[in-house]
């Protein structure tokens, strides 16, 4: 069972590459589906649960706890789950992120690239413990995890789907990138982004350019990064930043793509919104189709 987005959208602060291969279903073709299906398309659609992510996991480890003391070892919930250097990102709006970070590909780097471990409660006990009940405990640590996520269900946004469903869901893609609505939506995007001086053929030409960026600038300093982690080397890994993995000519190549990133971005946030707003619309109408909803 593979998890899947419960709301699939062009989105500016999360970059999601969809890659599809539908072979039938035209989008005037009536396609039905089994009742099996038609509930995962339901669950889809109502995903929502009213949980953070870190509601979500703070659940989960309290269903861990239990199973843990079932099996006979004392456990208190990891309610840090680490995260990036500089978390701050996470309590932003959607404008105010993009105005700092833009899509958040080359721009957090430095931030994404360490992350920063959790703080575990555990580790003193665990210290207290033989060879042989470490062995114990790490097979019961990773079994009750299974147990705790299957009792917490699934992920706030996320639902579990069958390979029948995935197909469903990407047909429900393909006929809504493809509706009238979004086309002509897309038709205008460029002319708009020209108008903020920003010059791309479409949307996909913009994330391209700015990926070959991503990987370009990303693999100098995750090399050097992986130096200071073969040494052991956490305040070398925390403290590094892109000035020290790029060469001056380099860095200020990158200071320009940073730049054209967060440009793109402010841009289309504008320009992009008719396009979201035509994807929902037909997503959801395509979705609603299958499920057999007026």
């Amino acid at each position: 069972m593979n998890l899947h987005l419960a709301v699939m959208k062009v989105s500016t602060f999360v970059l999601v590459v969809l890659v599809v291969a539908v072979g039938c279903g035209s989008a005037d073709e009536t396609v039905s589906v089994s009742d099996a299906v038609r509930s995962e398309l339901i669950a889809v659609r109502d995903a929502d649960r009213g949980l953070t992510t870190e509601e979500y996991n703070a659940e989960v480890e309290e269903h861990r706890a239990d199973c843990m003391l079932s099996e006979g070892f004392e456990y208190l919930p990891v309610l840090d789950s680490g995260g990036p250097r500089n978390s701050t990102a996470l309590t932003m709006s959607e404008e105010e992120f993009i105005e700092e970070f833009g899509f958040g590909m080359l721009t957090r780097i430095e931030q994404e690239a360490f992350q920063r471990p959790p703080e575990d409660p555990n580790e003193a006990y665990y210290g207290e413990l033989s060879d042989g009940e470490r062995a114990a405990y790490d097979l019961a640590l990773e079994s009750c995890f299974d147990v705790a996520t299957s009792e917490a269900g699934d992920p706030p946004g996320m639902v579990g789907v069958s390979p029948a469903g995935d197909e469903a869901l990407d047909l429900i893609h393909e006929r809504a990138i493809t509706s009238a609505e979004y086309l002509e939506a897309a038709e205008q995007w460029p002319g708009c982004m020209a108008s903020a001086g920003l010059q791309f053929e479409n949307r996909d030409e913009m994330l391209s350019r700015l990926g070959q960026n991503t990987d370009r600038f990303a693999q100098p300093f995750i090399d050097k990064l992986n130096e200071f982690y073969a040494t052991d080397d956490q305040d070398g890994a925390a403290s590094l930043t892109m000035a020290d993995a790029l060469t001056a000519s380099e860095y200020g190549e990158y200071q320009a793509a940073v730049d054209l990133e967060i440009e793109a971005a402010v841009a289309d946030l504008d320009c992009g919104e008719a396009m979201t707003t035509a994807f929902d619309k037909a997503h959801e109408r395509e979705l609603n189709a299958l499920i057999g909803v007026e």
